[in-house]
C-alpha cells in the first residue's frame, strides 16, 4: 500500500476519535447540568407546618409535611410512624378513599364515623383530595354522622 491510503485512514481514525471525545465530552456535561438541576429541585421541597388532632390519639400536635401533600398522605405517614394509628381505610370508585378506621375506632360503630375539619370546618372533598399549604389545623373526630 502507499503512503498516501494510511494518511487517509489515519486522517480517518483520528477525526473518529475527535468526534466521539466530543460526544463524551457533551454527554458528560448534558449528565452534570441534569444532576446539578435536579439537585436544585430537591432543594426546592417546600415543608410547612400542620397542626394535627385525632380522637384518643394526638392533641393538636405539630407536624411537618411537604407543601402541597394530601390529609389522606399525611394520615398515611403518621400510620407508618406511630402503631396506634392503625389506619384502614377503602377506595370507592365514585367518592376516592376514605377513612374507615383510626386506632380501635371503625366506622359505624354506635353510629359513629370518622370525620375531618380543617380550621373548624368540614371540607366539601375527601382527605384523599384536600392539599395542605401549611398552617392548617386539621381534627378527626369519631362522632356520630350529620348527614
Amino acid at each position: 500500500m502507499n503512503r498516501k491510503y494510511y494518511k487517509e485512514i489515519l486522517l480517518v481514525g483520528l477525526g473518529i476519535v475527535l468526534i466521539l471525545s466530543g460526544v463524551s465530552y457533551f454527554s458528560q456535561k448534558s449528565l452534570l447540568e441534569n444532576n446539578s438541576s435536579l439537585e436544585s429541585n430537591l432543594e426546592e421541597v417546600e415543608t410547612v407546618q400542620v397542626t394535627l388532632s385525632i380522637d384518643e390519639l394526638y392533641d393538636q400536635k405539630q407536624v411537618t409535611v411537604e407543601k402541597g401533600t394530601t390529609i389522606l398522605n399525611l394520615l398515611e405517614t403518621m400510620n407508618q410512624e406511630d402503631e396506634r394509628v392503625q389506619l384502614g381505610t377503602k377506595a370507592y370508585a365514585d367518592f376516592g378513599v376514605l377513612v374507615e378506621s383510626i386506632g380501635n375506632l371503625s366506622n359505624g360503630t354506635d353510629n359513629k364515623y370518622w370525620q375531618y375539619n380543617v380550621n373548624g370546618v368540614a371540607p366539601m372533598v375527601g382527605a384523599d383530595a384536600y392539599l395542605l399549604n401549611g398552617g392548617e389545623e386539621v381534627e378527626w373526630n369519631f362522632t356520630a354522622s350529620e348527614f
